[in-house]
């Protein structure tokens, strides 16, 4: 397909599934073509020299309250380290919506703060939503957690095949060894 007509589709799609706007909405656009177009650019999954976006996954929220127990990682078919269980055994999190999820990828091996800065605004999650995430995955996924206290963690897991449990431990932020190429951040959208 040439690029005049993959526009035009793309045009047509747009306005297909605009949501309803009043007059003085659409001609606000119109007098903005620059406010267009950085919301526009807001929709694309921003990608870096560092993360590579892999997919938007949805998440669903929890009616009661989610405690980190025995029954909680049997649930999520995983496995506590000892660091896990320091930072983290007994928290309780309440009031979790459904979410949508983003999971990039690290382009190259890297310490906390350049990624925290990377995802910006939307760089923490719920355990809840993360234990939800890790269903079906494999390798390497973390995400930043707040823990005890609203310390800020960075829980990993990696899914070991022999034993098909995930294996989960947790630091905190700053700590030093970093992440490496491949493994997967788990982030708010």
């Amino acid at each position: 397909m040439n690029v005049e007509k993959q526009v035009a589709k793309l045009i047509a799609r747009i306005a297909e599934n605009l949501p309803s706007m009043g007059r003085a909405d659409r001609q606000r656009w119109i007098d903005d073509p620059v406010g267009l177009q950085e919301f526009l650019r807001g929709l694309i999954p921003h990608e870096s020299d560092l993360l590579k976006f892999v997919e938007s996954v949805a998440v669903e929220g929890a009616d009661d309250r989610f405690v980190v127990d025995d029954r909680a990682l049997e649930e999520a078919d995983a496995y506590a380290e000892s660091s896990f269980d320091r930072l983290f055994r007994g928290k309780v999190e309440e009031g979790i919506p459904r979410a949508e999820l983003n999971v990039h990828e690290l382009k190259k091996a890297s310490v906390d703060g350049p990624i925290l800065k990377e995802l910006g605004d939307k760089n923490e999650i719920c355990l809840f939503h993360f234990l939800k995430c890790l269903k079906g995955r494999r390798g390497w996924h973390f995400a930043y957690i707040r823990g005890y206290g609203g310390k800020l963690c960075v829980v990993g897991a990696n899914r070991y095949d022999v034993d098909g449990c995930w294996r989960v431990e947790a630091l905190s932020v700053g700590s030093p060894g970093g992440w490496f190429t491949c493994s997967r951040v788990v982030s708010g959208k």
